[in-house]
């Protein structure tokens, strides 16, 4: 028995060691360690009454179990967390699996304890990683959706939509932009400035947008806009910064409107009040001559 409690004392396990009866024998020096206290305040003493975890119906139930059928039990960590209470510097208790086991030989009864916090704690770790990566990975997806449907959107838009950097050099331009000038994607940001598509080399575009940038202030009014053929149109735009996280204006936006249908009906519309107020004034002059000439007809009957 000696060498058994050497043995006991040799492993990594805390180990403990009752009669049927629940009054304690033994305990090595790692559960000794664990718990705080010596041997000599345990050994003697009644289980169930030192440690009233093991002394709740379903425990009881097993130990039970164990006595009758000498099939050991396990009490995991998940569910049970601990029977002993083994304290740590975190105040936190020592997970611990824990199995009872029969030993024939004796007659008595073999708790192993294990301990499993780190496992556990490690285990834990990596879930809420793993939640977190996947919490950012949903989240990336659903802002690279977002922004697909928002690119998809503006590239869609009736309206140009250009952005440059602070040195008015081109960002972004969609689909109508494309439509409005004439030019391919390609020729836009191999020449990378406004000027540089236009024949005169105008830079009020590049201007508008340092102007921008260093105001702070939104622009709107309407510019003459080159295409690629060498033809100007009006375009009504207006220019805003576009500021960062940390408020620093880094981009301009222009959202530009071909003005040449509605300046086309605007000059038939004015055409044709001058058109109405013209048949006005010639039907109101016959008329004013048509009471004259009744008049005179009226004198020379009579």
């Amino acid at each position: 028995m000696n060498m058994q409690l050497r043995m006991f004392n040799a492993v990594s396990e805390g180990i403990c060691l009752i009669d049927l009866d629940g009054q304690i024998l033994f305990c090595n020096q790692r559960l000794e360690q664990w718990l705080e206290c010596s041997a000599s305040e345990l050994v003697g003493k009644s289980l169930y009454r030192l440690f009233p975890r093991f002394d709740v119906p379903h425990i009881q139930s097993r130990i039970q179990l164990v006595k009758r059928t000498h099939a050991p039990v396990i009490f995991s960590p998940q569910i049970h967390q601990y029977l002993f209470p083994c304290p740590m510097s975190d105040h936190n208790y020592r997970l611990q699996q824990t199995m009872v086991a029969y030993l024939e030989e004796s007659d008595q009864i073999l708790i192993s304890v294990q301990d499993f916090t780190k496992q556990i704690r490690q285990h834990d770790m990596q879930k809420a990683s793993n939640r977190q990566l996947q919490e950012e990975l949903t989240e990336r997806y659903i802002l690279e959706r977002e922004y697909k449907q928002l690119v998809a959107a503006i590239d869609q838009a009736a309206e140009a939509v250009i952005i440059c950097n602070d040195r008015a050099v081109f960002q972004y331009v969609n689909h109508a932009f494309l439509q409005q000038t004439g030019w391919t994607k390609d020729e836009i940001f191999e020449r990378k400035s406004y000027a540089k598509l236009r024949s005169d080399g105008d830079e009020s575009f590049e201007q508008l947008v340092f102007e921008t940038i260093r105001s702070g202030k939104k622009w709107q009014g309407q510019q003459q806009i080159q295409r690629k053929d060498g033809g100007f149109f009006t375009v009504s735009i207006s220019f805003a910064p576009i500021v960062n996280d940390d408020g620093s204006r880094t981009h301009v936006v222009a959202i530009q409107e071909d003005l040449t249908e509605y300046l086309m009906l605007e000059d038939q519309y004015r055409r044709t009040q001058k058109q109405e107020a013209l048949t006005t004034l010639v039907g109101g002059i016959a008329h004013d001559f048509n009471n004259l000439l009744s008049g005179m007809l009226g004198h020379i009957y009579l």
